[in-house]
């Protein structure tokens, strides 16, 4: 049950990679018929910024799962990171935090 379960994870993990990936390059798409259009033709596309954040948005939150699997993430590997220092005491950082949390509340 749990190999068909991971399995399940990895194909739409793959899935929303995938369709981040596309987004990406619709956007930078999208950007450089904008800017060729004010370039040379003087106009504007009318739905090219919203279209465009649309867009990044969908990157980001589809792109934040395989990033995480991949452990590419920006902020998890600097949270994890500053939560695996050691004191000279040997004591791990949130191992502390609950010891201090603990003697303030009591």
């Amino acid at each position: 049950m749990l190999h068909g379960f991971l399995k399940f994870s990895d194909t739409t993990s793959w899935l929303a990679e995938t369709l981040a990936s596309i987004l990406l390059y619709g956007f930078c798409l999208l950007m450089l018929a904008e800017v060729f259009s004010r370039g040379f033709l003087a106009t504007s596309l009318a739905v090219s910024w919203e279209f465009s954040s649309f867009a990044m948005a969908g990157v980001f939150l589809l792109g934040a799962g395989p990033a995480l699997r991949r452990g590419s993430h920006v902020r998890v590997t600097l949270a994890q990171g500053f939560l695996d220092c050691r004191d000279s005491a040997g004591s791990t950082l949130p191992r502390r935090l609950s010891a201090s949390c603990w003697r303030c509340l009591c």
